[in-house]
């Protein structure tokens, strides 16, 4: 089974809990375009990140949004055919909180 792994060139760049609407809208067509990448190349499973802590933006906002923009992406890969999943990494104040890890 092929599997698409997607990122952009850093963690918050096209993050789909971007605070500015106008990057989240760039983060889901990155998103549907990598969707659509995955279906032409037979893969059945899509993995991408959770998003990060914005700085100026309290923790429960940034995991809500974060929550629910990936809910939104799982029903778009669902659609069509594709198990969409998440890395277990979500950044904290600039530093890598993931496989259990998280800030003190």
């Amino acid at each position: 089974m092929l599997t698409c792994f997607y990122q952009a060139s850093s963690f918050d760049d096209r993050a789909a809990n971007d605070p500015n609407p106008e990057q989240r809208a760039k983060s889901r067509e990155l998103f549907l375009r990598m969707l659509e990448f995955a279906l032409r190349c037979n893969a059945h499973h899509m993995t991408g990140l959770p998003g990060i802590e914005w700085e100026g933006v309290p923790h429960d906002t940034s995991l809500k949004r974060a929550a629910d923009e990936l809910a939104w992406r799982a029903e778009q890969a669902r659609l069509v055919g594709v198990v969409y999943s998440v890395e277990g990494a979500f950044r904290v104040g600039g530093a890598h909180a993931g496989r259990g890890q998280g800030p003190d």
